[in-house]
């Protein structure tokens, strides 16, 4: 699909914002001319950000455009691609994290409770592969999104931001620390798998995927990392130097 014809029909269910001003708390909508706006948006180093509910091919096509149409604008050496299979890594689990949120509060889990989660996550694996188009419909009813953003921080650093408005749970975040932690000790994908996998919440490969990918491009680890913005959002952020 060529650009120009995927900009101007942005995915169903999302929506296109721009940076006014360069201020992180005023942002606009892009209502037409997409291509155009989003060149133009990121050739005047202001931020971008597509909000949508679920993972789909349009959503994915949309991104690799923006990931690549960032790395024209500016200037930065690390492939297009490899930028989109951390992003997609990173899509995905905020999709899923909101898919659980949303499953948990139907049935009533208490995500503080070791037992009660434990159950719960199994049952959210067997509907979450029979039913992510219901749970896709209730997150856009519930305003569960995610955010896909593009913006400059301190003139020198380009941010890849995903965001879901929901904070982690306890658990969540302890399973990142040390998911992160032993994925720092092993040089492969197998290696870490057969020593460290986790079938709890899934293989646990993706943060394994993320640092060889990151390896691969010459990025330091240190430029990922997750956290909790005041708003209680989310953020996965991947920084790329600018020079």
């Amino acid at each position: 699909m060529l650009l120009a014809e995927l900009i101007e029909r942005p995915p169903k269910d999302t929506i296109l914002r721009y940076q006014r001003f360069n201020h992180l708390n005023n942002w606009a909508l892009i209502r037409y001319n997409f291509i155009k706006k989003t060149e133009k948006v990121l050739k005047k180093k202001q931020g971008l950000e597509l909000l949508f509910y679920q993972i789909t091919t349009d959503v994915n096509d949309y991104i690799i455009q923006i990931i690549s149409m960032a790395k024209e604008s500016f200037g930065f050496s690390h492939s297009a691609e490899s930028i989109f299979i951390i992003a997609t890594e990173l899509i995905q689990n905020a999709v899923k994290a909101n898919f659980k949120r949303i499953y948990f509060k139907q049935i009533g889990i208490n995500p503080d409770n070791d037992e009660e989660y434990t159950r719960g996550l199994k049952n959210f694996k067997k509907i979450l592969c029979k039913n992510s188009a219901h749970l896709a419909h209730l997150a856009w009813l519930l305003s569960f999104d995610v955010v896909f953003r593009v913006q400059i921080k301190n003139k020198n650093l380009l941010c890849f931001d995903i965001i879901n408005n929901v904070p982690l749970y306890d658990v969540e975040r302890e399973r990142i620390r040390l998911k992160r932690a032993i994925a720092a000790k092993y040089q492969t994908i197998g290696e870490f798998y057969e020593v460290a996998g986790d079938e709890t919440e899934g293989a646990g490969l993706g943060m394994m995927v993320i640092r060889m990918v990151m390896k691969g491009i010459s990025l330091n680890p240190e430029h990922f990392y997750i956290f909790e913005d005041n708003e209680k959002n989310t953020i996965a952020r991947l920084t790329i130097p600018l020079f």
